[in-house]
This record gives structure tokens, sequence and C-alpha cells, in this order.
């Protein structure tokens, strides 16, 4: 087979994506399906509750709105290729075997920016949000890994989110994280 069948029924070709075919209810259906850190986590923790994490810190920081926006905008939707692609473990992805993964993956994400935010985040928007799902990830590895040890990321900006940082995640199950990434979504986009 050459698709995946995706939440709302249709036929999606990960190799070859038509933008038409890119649905806000699959990606929030399956991001709240797919469990963080390979399901390493005490609980289960989805993909969507951590797009939408990485998307609140941004709301924090002092940007200009128009700025915040473009970027809670991206940083929301930063992992939606995974909804159709699933995600690797990054000592694989980045191990260099992965390289052609990363081709699509990138292809699959710029479309679905462009779907969504008509236009694609530039390189410093991209390190941006990069900086935020690192930070992201060490909140989430401190708190719901066993054994986690600091992988020092997110240095400089967990000085800012230090509060934010030590305070334990409250865990959101597959239903609610869908919501909550629809309303997120809905909010940020103006969509009513």
């Amino acid at each position: 087979m050459s698709y995946i069948l995706t939440f709302s029924g249709k036929k999606f070709t990960p190799l070859n994506p038509q933008i038409e075919d890119i649905c806000i209810e699959d990606i929030a259906h399956h991001l709240s399906n797919i469990c963080r850190f390979t399901g390493a986590t005490r609980s289960f923790y989805s993909v969507a509750q951590h797009s939408i994490m990485v998307a609140e810190m941004i709301g924090m920081m002092n940007y200009s709105d128009k700025m915040k926006l473009q970027l809670q905008q991206f940083a929301l939707l930063h992992d939606a290729s995974e909804a159709y692609l699933c995600d690797i473990a990054r000592p694989l992805k980045y191990s260099g075997l992965f390289d052609e993964y990363l081709i699509i993956e990138k292809k699959l994400q710029d479309m679905i920016y462009q779907k969504f935010c008509d236009s694609v985040p530039y390189p410093k928007e991209r390190n941006i949000i990069s900086n935020f799902d690192n930070l992201a990830l060490e909140r989430e590895g401190k708190h719901l890994i066993k054994n986690w040890e600091c992988l020092n990321i997110g240095e400089g900006i967990i000085e800012i989110f230090e509060k934010l940082y030590l305070t334990p995640i409250k865990l959101m199950t597959f239903t609610q994280a869908k919501e909550m990434f629809l309303r997120h979504y809905r909010h940020l986009f103006g969509v009513i």
C-alpha cells in the first residue's frame, strides 16, 4: 500500500503528500494518540500535549503580538508531520541512517505550515521554536522519565522558566489533549 488511512478516513500518501489531504482534525487525533519518548513515560503523555506546551511557553514571552502569534502557530504545529509519519527516536533519527526520512519529514512539515500558516518558518523562527521544544523536552524528561539525565539543551531558557520547569506536568487523557489541541488551533488561527 502506498497510503495510510487517517482518522477522518482519508487515504494519505506520505511519500507524495497532497496539501488537500492534510486535515487539522486528523493531526489533532493522531498526535493525541502518540506517546512521547517512544512510550517510556511513567504515564501516557501525548505529542499533542507537548505541542500545546511549546506554544504556551512562547505565549509567555515578550515578543510583539504579531510575532508571538506566528511563533505560537508554528509551535503548535511543529510536530504535525508525526501525525502522518510517526517519529523516530533521536539517537536513530540523527544518526545519519535516516537522512531520506528527514527529507520526507521536512517536506511534509513545510507543507503543513504552508496550509495552515500560509508560510514556513525562517531559520531564526525555527531556532526559537527548537529552543522551546528543547526546554519542553527537559521539563518532560525531568517529570515523566525514570532516571532522566538533564541534557542541558535548554540552557539559558530554563532560567527564564525555572518555576515552570520545576512544576510537575498535569497529564491529559487522549480526549483532553485532542480537545485542547483543537481549542488552541481555533484560538491561534481565528477559526470559529
